[in-house]
């Protein structure tokens, strides 16, 4: 075996496909014949005998002290409607999906479906509807209940409304209801033309959308509804058993008679379940549990693409992340559908403190990505300066004390000790751009300056090499962040790659995180990896 360098390699996740037989095109009869290290029984059936040795640990390389750890972005809703506990879809009608194609006679994707047909990624309705027959719901925006939260429901009734009325939120394809407590909350304002000083009673419930049968209820009466202000309301659900299945909705209901002819305007919903170490605003327990199972190392957060933004607009501003839910406008993200930004920088501080893993934080570099495609506007170096200031403040709000600025409002949000930060990304796969050697020694420079004891990570080293023509040179200490998503068979050849990766690579020093990887397809002859994911060669689920 090679000598070991002293290389640190991080993982985020083991998502090792094995090449397996398939119907039709892609069965391993189809592979091509120097792909015994895979396939070796095409080439000799007789039986395989493996001796492992548990005893002798001389021959071992040393374990990188991370491996193994966690990376989140919020990507095919592994946030809203994933490990963020929150269990409302479209909780404030804040934005919604959307996808991008390639049209004929047009350079680049575009944006194709969008379920707001007129406006991409605005308002939308879907997951809510209407109980009783003549109730109305539309979007509203008169009645904001704060400039981050322009937009929520208009609740009509008519004259001659009799028995149940109100409206359902059917959850992130339904949502799972069980013994435990569940808080609600939402805002609410009435029209004064059509209520006057009424009291309103409102009845909240988990229910089976299929049978209609009701696991737990709540009443809030005799509410004075303001005219001028939303007000806030609060009530807990507490279900004794569990529905057979997860067709569940989120009901808001009226005695018909009490409301006929009144018009109320709602937003910002929420249901959360208990969540993971009891955290406020938390994680959904069944996820992060499995995770904190796993003895993750690390966390890296907040990604990604999802970190750069489709426009330097709308990229993860850290500090619109922060404080109460009405004060966070959410974001499209760059995963075809609008973000609540519901777990924000603080959550993800909060998450990698109850899991009891190392950070490692991600800041803004500079770059955004593109509907385009895998391009995008750069900032010029004459205004680096403030996409430095801005990465800088976000570390003051994660390490300062709470004299400093930023350090201040973590306190104010209850957490006055300081969140240790071990390692900073500057960036994510800048490779992307042309510009990465100048965004990469302004941000190093100024950010090593500030904070010396930080251990940085490139996003970039020799992937541009082909298509921009430059190298990173990683400085002593720096990890290089390389992403693979790969044939099962590119990580058996390269089983020994980072053995001596040090030496061949004139990188004295420099130290690896392996920060994103995956078996994508199975084993092709070409070893092209179709990022079109055809169902022959694209392996769906991780397979060990």
């Amino acid at each position: 075996m090679a000598p070991r360098s002293q290389a640190i390699v991080l993982a985020t996740a083991l998502i090792l496909g094995v090449a397996r037989a398939q119907n039709g095109t892609g069965s391993l009869t189809d592979l091509a014949s120097y792909m015994t290290h895979i396939n070796a029984t095409r080439n000799d059936s007789s039986p395989v005998v493996l001796n492992i040795d548990t005893k002798d640990t001389s021959k071992r390389n040393a374990t990188a002290p991370y491996l193994y750890g966690l990376m989140h972005e919020d990507i095919s809703h592994s946030g809203d409607g994933g490990i963020y506990a929150e269990l409302l879809a479209n909780r404030a009608f804040q934005g919604s999906n959307w996808n991008t194609t390639n049209l004929p006679d047009y350079n680049g994707s575009v944006i194709g479906v969008s379920e707001n047909t007129i406006e991409p990624v605005a308002p939308v309705l879907t997951a809510w509807n209407t109980i009783g027959n003549g109730t109305r719901i539309l979007l509203d925006r008169f009645h904001p209940i704060s400039s981050a939260v322009p937009t929520g429901i208009e609740i009509d009734f008519p004259e001659d409304a009799t028995g149940e009325h109100g409206f359902q939120n059917y959850g992130w394809w339904g949502m799972n209801v069980e013994p435990q407590q569940y808080n609600v909350s939402f805002y609410v304002q009435g029209n004064y033309p059509r209520n006057q000083a009424n009291l309103t009673t409102f009845t909240v419930s988990l229910r089976s959308n299929l049978t209609g049968e009701v696991f737990a209820s709540s009443t809030i009466a005799n509410v004075s509804v303001p005219f001028i202000d939303s007000v806030q309301l609060f009530t807990t659900l507490h279900p004794n058993r569990t529905a057979p299945n997860s067709n569940n909705t989120f009901v808001v209901s009226f005695d018909g008679e009490a409301i006929r002819g009144q018009t109320y305007y709602f937003s910002l919903f929420s249901l959360m379940p208990e969540t993971f170490k009891g955290t406020p605003n938390g994680l959904r327990k069944d996820i992060a549990e499995a995770f904190y199972e796993m003895k993750p190392s690390f966390l890296r957060f907040p990604g990604g693409n999802n970190l750069e933004g489709f426009s330097p607009q709308t990229r993860w501003k850290w500090n619109e992340t922060l404080g109460p839910l009405i004060d966070r406008p959410g974001r499209p993200g760059n995963w075809g559908y609008y973000t609540t930004q519901g777990l924000g920088l603080m959550e993800y501080l909060m998450w990698s403190e109850d899991m009891g893993v190392e950070r490692v934080l991600a800041v803004y570099s500079g770059f955004s990505l593109d509907i385009w495609g895998v391009s995008g506007p750069s900032y010029p170096l004459d205004r680096m300066p403030e996409v430095l200031q801005e990465a800088l403040d976000e570390i003051e709000f994660c390490m300062g004390n709470i004299t400093s600025k930023w350090g201040s409002v973590r306190a104010s949000l209850g957490h006055p000790e300081p969140f240790d930060i071990k390692f900073v990304e500057i960036g994510n796969e800048d490779w992307f751009s042309s510009t990465y050697p100048y965004r990469w020694k302004f941000m190093y420079e100024g950010l090593k300056a500030a904070y010396p004891n930080i251990t940085y990570i490139s996003t970039a080293y020799n992937e541009a090499s082909a298509s921009y023509g430059y190298n990173i040179t990683i400085p002593p200490g720096v990890l290089w962040d390389t992403h693979h998503y790969e044939e099962p068979s590119f990580f058996v050849r390269g089983f020994d790659f980072y053995d001596n990766w040090q030496e061949t690579t004139n990188q004295p020093g420099a130290q690896v995180f392996l920060g994103e990887f995956s078996a994508l397809q199975i084993d092709t002859p070409s070893h092209v990896v179709n990022f079109s994911f055809p169902e022959e060669k694209h392996i769906f689920y991780p397979r060990l």
